[in-house]
């Protein structure tokens, strides 16, 4: 949950630098600046002083009147990167977004030092904290994942006020995105696990995200596989024109960042930040890409042209590429920012639908199993299915809060400007609204569900212990009895006589009608 803070209206420092060159370091020097008033700040500026040799993913897009966008690959190689980043960021041309997949610390200072960009972007979509006793360290990286259940320090889960939403000029949004995890063919294991915390393969990505290990309920006569719920964050950030008026993007207004730079086209730019596909350093089983995904547009006639991408579920910047191709409201000089963010939405509510499908899948697998005709479970199976749904309830509470926090969520007013592209607005924002109502409605399904399902293994343990306090209760008062029938009386040997056998008759009588069936059988095979 992002912190409100008045960065909004702090500006970037008012030194000259001698050339271009020096912005991504003027850009650090504020935020560490900023970080001395601002704690909250602090996981951002250590994650901009450190060395991340891994190289973001960055392709811009630029859209025309009457024609799909066109995305453009920027080079990987890190000299030829910063040269490239900053060529792009300085052009004077049409509205440039630029997507980038697994922020490094070198993109975001040259992001947020060419565009001006509030540094609580940036910070809101890294979700880290700085180690300390509240939250212990968990890496070797002076940053960590934002622990999602506040069990230590509340500091960084502060939920900002919904009346100042509007100040913000970004959004950023939370979902869980389940990967399948299998075993190769030769998988000789009856089962495949990740545990409950798969450990992440940081060697591979800048921003470190946590997942949590779903191992499905097991049926006998089939086989399914173990799933990472990976928390992914998503933001967006489009300029504002320097005036504070409504629709910087929309209208391109150009200004002087610093006073000895060169004109630089703040309103023009937009920033979407996506996840890197998280990767386990589980050695025998190898992720898989998603299942599902609604959004993807399927060839309609033989005349469609099919992607040359193997595979438009591969990560994230694939999907949003293809999304962008197919959204006709994307085809003019100045598609609404929320036009353009309806495809990210899109990839969220399909990862909702995902992980509501999974939770479905084992609250039916529970349910078999618990009303299976062959068998009375037994207390190891209540007590396992039992500790699955409270794993369920407590990670579907927190989706149901997301869900409903993106139900909610409010864009920035100077996205909305006027014109053909504000006439698209309310359609679209109808389309997310209805989207996100069909997972919530899914989410809250699957909520109903798992209560009915925690109430039946609770109703097995009432039967158990029920019969077996009952019993104690009886023994008991037994014990206490001041008759001739009590212990070490007359007529004790007597009472205790009848009491086993009328125990053994009632267990005779109960075992003859739980295995009748099976008698019944084999008899009638005699």
């Amino acid at each position: 949950m992002p912190v409100t803070s008045n960065l909004g209206i702090m500006s970037a420092p008012t030194s000259n630098p001698a050339t271009a060159k020096n912005l991504p370091q003027k850009y650090q020097e504020f935020v560490e600046k900023a970080n001395s008033k601002f704690f909250h700040l602090g996981p951002l500026h250590n994650f901009l002083s450190s060395q991340c040799p891994i190289k973001s993913k960055i392709h811009v897009v630029i859209f025309k009147k009457g024609q799909t966008p066109a995305g453009i690959e920027l080079e990987q190689d890190s000299a030829v990167l910063h040269n490239d980043l900053a060529t792009w960021l300085k052009r004077d041309r049409e509205r440039q977004l630029y997507l980038v997949e697994d922020l490094s610390p070198h993109t975001a200072k040259l992001l947020g030092g060419y565009l001006d960009i509030n540094p609580q972007f940036f910070a809101d979509y890294i979700d880290m904290v700085i180690p300390s006793p509240s939250n212990p360290k968990t890496s070797d990286r002076d940053i960590q994942p934002a622990p999602w259940f506040r069990m230590g320090n509340i500091a960084y889960h502060l939920p900002s006020l919904r009346s100042l939403e509007d100040r913000k000029d970004y959004v950023f949004t939370q979902f869980i995105g389940p990967r399948e995890y299998h075993p190769p063919t030769d998988y000789q294991s009856e089962h495949a696990t990740l545990g409950d915390r798969p450990k992440a393969d940081t060697k591979n990505t800048n921003i470190e995200r946590v997942a949590g290990g779903h191992d499905p309920v097991q049926l006998s006569d089939r086989k399914v596989w173990p799933v990472a719920m990976t928390r992914h964050s998503a933001a967006a950030w489009f300029g504002e024109s320097p005036s504070g008026t409504a629709g910087g993007w929309l209208k391109g207004e150009s200004f002087r960042l610093f006073s000895s730079m060169a004109q630089i086209t703040d309103g023009k730019a937009g920033v979407i930040l996506l996840d890197r596909p998280f990767e386990s350093t589980h050695e025998s089983l190898k992720r898989q890409n998603s299942i599902y995904r609604s959004f993807t547009h399927l060839p309609s006639s033989m005349h469609t042209r099919i992607p040359q991408v193997s595979d438009l579920r591969d990560t994230y910047l694939t999907s949003l590429l293809h999304s962008f191709q197919a959204n006709e409201q994307l085809q003019q000089d100045a598609p609404s920012p929320i036009a353009i963010l309806q495809d990210v939405y899109r990839i969220v509510a399909s990862e909702w639908i995902a992980v509501s499908t999974y939770l479905e899948r084992d609250l039916n697998a529970i349910e078999w199993q618990l009303e299976a005709k062959d068998k009375t479970p037994d207390l190891d199976l209540l007590e396992e299915r039992l500790k699955s749904l409270f794993i369920m309830r407590r990670r579907n509470r927190k989706y149901k809060a997301l869900v409903d926090e993106q139900l909610q969520l409010r864009f920035p007013t100077h996205w909305t400007g006027a014109g053909p592209a504000a006439a698209a607005t309310d359609s679209v924002r109808a389309a997310m609204e209805a989207d996100f109502k069909q997972v919530q409605d899914l989410i809250y399904v699957g909520d109903s569900g798992e209560e009915v399902k925690h109430a039946e293994p609770e109703a097995h343990f009432s039967h158990y212990f029920g019969g077996n306090r009952a019993s104690f209760n009886t023994l008991g008062a037994i014990l206490g009895m001041q008759t001739d029938y009590a212990p070490e009386k007359a007529h004790w040997h007597f009472f205790l006589r009848l009491s086993f056998g009328a125990a053994g008759g009632i267990i005779t009588v109960y075992l003859f009608v739980v295995f009748w069936d099976r008698i019944r059988r084999i008899f009638r095979k005699q």
